[in-house]
């Protein structure tokens, strides 16, 4: 087994996309601003750094994509269950864990957490199906 770099673009476009619209006013961006405790105002005036924040954000993606391919191909998983595990147990164990104790310290709502970690999951999820499917 080795490494699908097209499998990796692929799914890292997916899950890039998915944030977009996680993030956006169709689904939780009105409630993640309110959250956050930004105005819309300033959210706005945010934007004029869009380009390379975006940037930024499809290149963590790739290289979470890639960090989750190279995990499956050492641990040689090719079956989706023990995949979908494996993906759930890094969120369980690196994001969801570190989020609660970030919710905590940083004084973040559970909703805003929620809201993050969520989707992180989903992210693994995503990134997950596609590269064990190809």
């Amino acid at each position: 087994m080795e490494i699908n770099y097209i499998a990796i673009i692929i799914a890292s476009l997916i899950v890039f996309f998915v944030w977009m619209l996680w993030y956006s006013e169709i689904l939780f961006g009105g409630l993640w601003i309110k959250e956050m405790g930004i105005s819309l105002k300033d959210a706005k005036k945010e934007q004029s750094g869009m380009r390379k924040m975006l940037v930024i954000q499809f290149i963590t993606t790739v290289a979470t994509t890639y960090i989750l391919a190279y995990l499956l191909v050492m641990l040689q998983i090719t079956e989706m269950r023990p995949a979908l595990q494996l993906a759930f147990w890094i969120w369980f164990g690196f994001l969801a864990m570190p989020g609660i104790t970030a919710m905590l310290w940083d004084k973040r709502s559970l909703t805003l957490t929620l809201i993050n970690q969520s989707h992180f999951l989903l992210n693994l999820i995503i990134a997950t199906l596609v590269l064990v499917s190809m």
